[in-house]
């Protein structure tokens, strides 16, 4: 079944242009995506016709007008599968009817605006095209079994840190990085209390879950990690001007310890390693430039919970996929 959804072409054979031009416009309505976030947490005048909606639907556009070109000029059909068709359709429905649903309810702020069913639309379906990269080399048993270059997997890489961002981007009111839940007041009320540990537990598992797929199927080169956890984060924490944008030492520690061990221990400990890196980090950064609140039970215990959920993670997704 799911050779039939992949393109008819072998993977071996598969278009490298292509997947490079989606990682390029894929970065382009990215941009566009933050910037709009961004406004809307710096309270920007909220219409429809923006800059920044303008920049994420040009680069859909020109991506648009460039596969069909290149199409034309290769005489063939640009690589796909049905994912792909299924992204594309679900896009295009949730632009016009985000405009449509913007002249009816007005323009939605704060969490309505992750929640509006066209703009879940618009991520769904932005999900499944940028993500096509990452579908044809998993699929490729090539570069399943091969140790790659930054050449031959750079647009996986791209397009695998992109769609990690959009999940992010649609899940900031549990992100750690625009806010500091660890310094909240130690009275706040217990449910507050458990929101900053769930927020410590969803944002080590975007980092962690894209990590331990990609390392499963490839042998990365040596950084491809540190871009992941690095890009991601510096875009959740420009949402809100980079408030807390000295937090950025914490997943970009976390991510050089995964990349110092993943070579030389098995991805289990690789994994617990970085999140117990990461998030000790964190803590001490938050103790060292705010006000650290928890008690210790409550940030160690955090710390604990997100250094065994990764080790979680890399049991239920299974080993890495053996190398020739």
């Amino acid at each position: 079944m799911a050779g039939n959804a992949l393109h008819d072409a072998a993977p071996t054979e598969r278009d490298r242009r292509a997947e490079a031009a989606v990682a390029v416009f894929g970065t382009w309505m990215l941009i566009g995506l933050f910037l709009d976030g961004w406004a809307h947490q710096a309270s920007k005048p909220e219409t429809f016709f923006s800059p920044w909606h303008l920049l994420l639907y040009s680069g859909f556009v020109a991506a648009v007008a460039w596969f069909g070109w290149d199409g034309r000029r290769a005489g063939a059909a640009s690589p796909g599968d049905r994912w792909m068709t299924a992204g594309l359709v679900m896009f295009i429905t949730g632009a016009v009817g985000d405009g449509i649903w913007h002249e009816v309810f007005g323009v939605e702020v704060d969490l309505e605006a992750l929640l509006s069913p066209t703009h879940l639309l618009l991520v769904i379906g932005g999900f499944l095209m940028v993500t096509l990269p990452v579908r044809l080399s998993f699929a490729d048993e090539g570069d399943n079994a091969a140790h790659l270059t930054w050449s031959a997997i750079w647009p996986q890489v791209v397009t695998l840190t992109l769609a990690t961002s959009v999940i992010g981007f649609f899940t900031m009111y549990l992100s750690a990085f625009t806010d500091e839940p660890v310094a909240a007041t130690a009275q706040m009320s217990e449910s507050l209390q458990a929101l900053g540990v769930a927020k410590v537990l969803v944002t080590n598992a975007l980092l962690v879950v894209p990590a331990v797929l990609a390392l499963r199927r490839w042998a990365l080169p040596a950084g491809a990690l540190l871009v992941l956890w690095t890009a991601v984060s510096v875009a959740l924490s420009g949402l809100d001007g980079f408030h807390t944008g000295e937090l950025m030492v914490a997943p970009i520690g976390g991510a050089v310890v995964f990349e110092v061990l993943r070579p030389r221990v098995p991805l289990i400990a690789a994994a617990a390693g970085a999140s117990l890196a990461f998030w000790s980090t964190y803590v001490a950064v938050v103790a060292a430039t705010s006000a650290l609140a928890w008690a210790v039970e409550l940030w160690a215990g955090a710390i604990v919970l997100a250094t065994a959920s990764s080790a979680l993670v890399v049991t239920v997704l299974g080993p890495p996929v053996p190398r020739r």
